[in-house]
């Protein structure tokens, strides 16, 4: 394991967002949900969801259709066939999927906001893998229904803003910070 880690999230942006980081050979890949970069980056170690009913055999028929390694390491909130690891003491207390009456997923009440994505997932697993720099990509949270992850991104920011997490586009970088070469040789 490197001391680095580059989240690779779903939007479209990711590979825009990754040609900032140079030298991406000192990180490890994170891949958030069904990212397109699923299909390009060899070299994937983790794989994390909210959503393994959805994500996960998706995830892994684009690494198999695309010739890649699907030996990776999954991870969620919730336990589900070819989760490795279920980690529901990381979803937050307002994430319920079994509030009454249940909102729509188009209904920004919906308590799911508070979970901040699969992304927040992802840096909460990767804080506790003890990586030194994470970096967040393809991951803006800054467009249609994805504006009201910013909650759950919110509901922790005093934490957040603590660690050594960057972002490269939208909203994580607006809370966190705008990764640099700069940053990233800090001690």
């Amino acid at each position: 394991m490197k001391d680095n880690l580059i989240i690779l999230g779903a939007a479209p942006c990711v590979f825009e967002d990754l040609k900032m980081i140079q030298a991406q050979d000192r990180f490890d890949f994170m891949a958030i949900c069904k990212t397109p970069a699923l299909k390009v980056i060899r070299d994937i170690q983790w794989l994390v969801t909210h959503e393994p009913n959805v994500d996960l055999l998706t995830a892994l028929q684009m690494r198999k259709d695309a010739g890649l390694s699907v030996d990776l390491i999954t991870f969620s909130n919730e336990a589900y066939p070819g989760i490795k690891y279920a980690v529901p003491e990381l979803t937050p207390p307002t994430c319920s999927f079994d509030c009454n009456p249940r909102l729509g997923s188009l209904d920004e009440r919906n308590q799911h906001y508070f979970s901040g994505s699969s992304a927040l997932l992802g840096v909460k697993i990767a804080l506790r893998l003890g990586y030194k720099k994470i970096v967040i990509t393809g991951a803006p949270l800054n467009e249609g229904r994805y504006c009201w992850f910013q909650k759950g991104w919110t509901f922790i920011a005093d934490a957040l803003v603590q660690c050594p997490i960057k972002g490269t586009s939208g909203f994580p970088m607006e809370l966190l910070g705008k990764y640099t070469e700069e940053w990233f040789n800090e001690r």
